[in-house]
């Protein structure tokens, strides 16, 4: 028969080995989507220096903001200015 401190001693290091695996399994979904935002915002700055805008200035400053903004201006770069693109050549096709 199993003693009653060892049973509890057993439950007690179960719950603390699925407590380090849940934060383990947080880690590495954090890690991949800071490699998926690292990724989109290299994207978005590249597309920013070979996309023909309409002004100029209007090209410097996405650059600027994509730079020094970082991943949340990737974020804001995609919804203002790639997503609109999408939308143009998608009505143009019909």
């Amino acid at each position: 028969m199993v003693d009653a401190g060892v049973a509890i001693a057993g439950i007690i290091m179960l719950m603390f080995g699925m407590f380090y695996l849940f934060f383990f399994l947080i880690w590495i979904l954090f890690a991949v989507a800071m490699l998926v935002g690292f990724v989109l915002w290299i994207l978005m700055i590249i597309d920013a220096v070979q996309r023909k805008f309409p002004n100029e200035n209007d090209k410097v400053l996405w650059i600027i903001i994509l730079v020094f903004i970082g991943i949340p201006g990737a974020i804001l770069y995609y919804l203002m200015v790639k997503s609109k693109d999408k939308k143009t050549k998608a009505s143009a096709k019909k």
